[in-house]
């Protein structure tokens, strides 16, 4: 025989155990997400610096010391006419420019 209020409640039941398992998964995700962010930023900070330590970017910081922004400079003998060729790319973060500049040496940039 069929009886609504048994079906009702088994629904409401299992609702509320699904709700509950998919929960507990959010939450470690989220947790797993967060670690990962954390390390992946912190391997970046160490890239970065390294980057500036051997004399291929400069680093452009806020006040509290976060890093915003990287300047790499290029360069290489291009011929004995232009012994050597520079070429600065500035990146920003995205409100700073919409995108990387090249500046050359003798102004111009692109």
């Amino acid at each position: 025989m069929f009886d609504p209020v048994g079906v009702l409640a088994g629904v409401l039941v299992g609702g509320l155990i699904a709700w509950a398992v998919t929960w507990a998964y959010y939450r470690r995700g989220a947790r797993d997400l967060r670690d990962v962010a954390a390390e992946l930023s912190r391997l970046m900070t160490l890239i970065l610096r390294a980057l500036e330590e051997g004399g291929i970017a400069t680093l452009t910081q806020d006040a509290t010391g976060r890093i915003v922004g990287l300047v790499i400079q290029l360069g290489g003998g291009t011929s004995a006419a232009h012994p050597r060729a520079t070429s600065i790319l500035d990146v920003r973060k995205a409100s700073d420019s919409a995108s990387p500049t090249v500046k050359h040496p003798g102004g111009a940039a692109e």
